[in-house]
């Protein structure tokens, strides 16, 4: 099976709602014996989807059907590796990864896994997230929890090292924001240094690494990462010591990166946010890319959001006493920037942020070429297996005020920029507008892809999308992008 292929079901219905999704039919390879008396369409679907990927298909229909066991070994280490952002009531079939598919996936794993072996489900959602709550939400504590009570070795883990608890206005007229340190991470973490191998290294030359930014944290911890001698992450143990990462990302449009699919969700394998160069302050003429032309406005605006992030960690006494006032400053400002026709884009909040690109190279590159010590090779190190979650996606103002668009997607494969290039087709986005894409296939050394945009082929059981290859896809989903990237990412009809 060629990795320049990729996976795409058209699917119909929605998410069941009753966890821990059980499977609404008794499959032959089913390895349980609980079934649900609700339909379950994304059990069912996605099994048609591996059918479609003739996937151990000589055994399809018996109990020993076992797509994955080209895939997985018995005995192998398996993350899973979902993409969860926030305990929100309101966006959360848009903003993570359903349950119910991760719920399937693991199903299929543990066949391959022939009852030896671990399987660890783990992210590192949003400094503010509440992950008890999150997973409670969205019922992958309770299907973790009924996995678990079959014997199986399987954990759940929040990748972060730093928890962020906000309490908004009250009576007490200001909100509390509290910085608290977490274990993260059981297995612990490694340091990898790309140094000049990273792609963040040509930046960094013309000392633009004094720019770089990720927005809510501290750039005096970013410098000790990224600078002129090193470019550091900090990796999870439990992904680098993993056989197989099964990577499944929620589509959304994203704001600083045009969208989120499989390469951008490997931001969530890094445990340190502040380790994360999103953007580089400033205007395009200053060596920034957070906006296009100087702005006073702006630079007032990211001086007192800096002063604000540092206050909460360093003075939170202070911040109790000035909170009030910097939101109503700051919200001001954000109205203010925002009535600019040309030029409204903040926090590389746009089409030409030249920097996230590179931090998601570097990261997909240490998934595919760490070892397990964290030392970088130059053969990959673990198998790599992509589910996208776009049963229903997020558009608009995405990754975290999205609009629904029930766009009825799973899509599979086994190539990160194949799988995020057959989206952009789907989506009639031109990947030559996505620094994440374009840039990512001309990267030389220890290359994220094997492939060229030619050699994308997409099978599916949409006839309008089957045997297709780049720019030959037609009836595609409407989807709207970002404010930063409207009128700029679209193919032109």
């Amino acid at each position: 099976m060629l990795s320049s292929n990729v996976y795409v079901y058209k699917t119909v219905g929605s998410y069941p709602r009753n966890p821990p999704f059980h499977p609404s039919n008794k499959y032959p390879e089913y390895p349980f014996q609980e079934i649900s008396d609700k339909p379950n369409f994304v059990y069912d679907q996605f099994r048609k989807l591996l059918v479609l990927m003739k996937l151990d298909i000589e055994n399809f229909g018996t109990k020993n059907w076992n797509p994955f066991k080209e895939i997985i070994s018995p005995g192998d280490c398996v993350v899973i590796k979902p993409n969860l952002v926030l305990n929100h009531d309101k966006f959360q079939d848009l903003l993570t990864t359903h349950s119910s598919l991760i719920r399937v996936v693991v199903d299929f794993v543990w066949i391959a896994l022939k009852g030896k072996g671990k399987i660890i489900i783990g992210d590192a959602p949003l400094q503010r997230c509440d992950f008890d709550d999150l997973i409670k939400r969205n019922g992958l504590k309770k299907t973790v929890d009924f996995i678990k009570s079959k014997n199986i070795n399987i954990n759940l883990f929040d990748f972060r090292t730093e928890l962020m608890t906000i309490k908004p206005f009250q009576k007490s007229k200001y909100r509390t924001i509290k910085i608290n340190k977490k274990k993260g991470d059981p297995k612990g973490y490694s340091v990898i240094d790309l140094k000049d191998n990273s792609n963040l290294n040509l930046l960094s030359q013309n000392l633009d690494y004094l720019r770089f930014r990720v927005t809510n944290y501290d750039p005096h911890v970013m410098k000790k990462a990224h600078n002129n001698n090193s470019h550091k992450y900090l990796i999870s143990n439990s992904v680098i010591h993993a056989n197989v990462v099964i990577n499944m990302p929620k589509i959304k449009s994203h704001r600083k990166a045009g969208i989120t699919g499989c390469l951008k969700n490997n931001i969530g394998i890094n445990g340190h946010k502040d380790w994360l160069p999103h953007h580089r302050k400033g205007a395009l003429c200053e060596g920034g890319d957070e906006y296009i032309k100087k702005s006073t406005i702006k630079k007032v605006y990211r001086i007192i959001e800096e002063f604000e992030d540092k206050m909460i960690i360093k003075y939170p006494r202070l911040y109790k006493i000035l909170n009030i006032p910097l939101f109503l400053i700051l919200h001001i400002l954000r109205k203010l920037i925002r009535l600019s026709k040309k030029d409204k884009y903040l926090e590389g909040s746009w089409f030409g942020n030249d920097t996230l690109w590179r931090t998601i190279a570097d990261l997909n590159q240490i998934l595919l070429y760490s070892d397990r010590k964290g030392k970088m090779s130059t053969t990959p190190q673990r198998k790599r297996f992509y589910i996208c979650d776009g049963i229903i996606s997020g558009q608009s103002e995405g990754p975290l005020e999205p609009s629904e668009n029930k766009s009825n997607l799973i899509l599979c494969g086994f190539d990160p920029v194949m799988m995020d290039l057959a989206i952009t087709e789907i989506l009639n986005y031109n990947y030559k507008k996505i620094p994440q894409i374009k840039e990512i296939f001309k990267i030389e050394h220890n290359r994220i892809t094997e492939h060229f945009p030619e050699d994308l082929v997409i099978f599916s059981n949409n006839i309008h999308w089957n045997q297709k290859k780049i720019n030959t896809i037609v009836n595609t989903i409407v989807f709207k992008p970002t404010r930063g990237w409207k009128n700029y990412i679209e193919k032109i009809q």
